[in-house]
């Protein structure tokens, strides 16, 4: 349900979806951190996502990205460094516009934020 209501752009109730779900189960799947980390993402809780992300034990694209447009929101040049270089090595072909392409949200504005912060990563969308 919190992944949902994130790509509708709901995101202080996905968090709330997220966190109970996470209560309710403690030894619940690493996707939930990456649900957890893109709803953060969009509430502009930048560390807090990033943070999130530091939980999955293998990242993939989705996390590395929102890790890497979290980190250019923070302004962290290190760390922002750090994850761009996880994302390139993990996926050296990575196509910052073609991941954007793929999210399925419902608003724009949610969509240009992840465009945006991707290209003030230095990630051509």
């Amino acid at each position: 349900m919190g992944e949902i209501l994130t790509f509708l752009g709901r995101h202080e109730e996905a968090e709330g979806w997220v966190r109970k779900a996470m209560q309710l189960n403690p030894y619940h799947p690493s996707r939930y951190w990456t649900h957890l980390g893109r709803t953060l993402f969009h509430l502009e809780r930048f560390e807090e996502a990033i943070g999130a992300f530091e939980h999955v034990p293998r990242p993939r694209q989705d996390d590395l990205a929102y890790r890497v447009a979290a980190s250019a929101r923070i302004g962290d040049a290190p760390a922002l460094q750090r994850s761009v270089a996880a994302l390139q090595e993990a996926i050296p072909e990575f196509d910052a516009a073609a991941f954007v392409a793929s999210l399925p949200y419902e608003r724009e504005c949610d969509i240009e934020s992840v465009r945006d912060a991707l290209a003030a990563a230095g990630l051509s969308t």
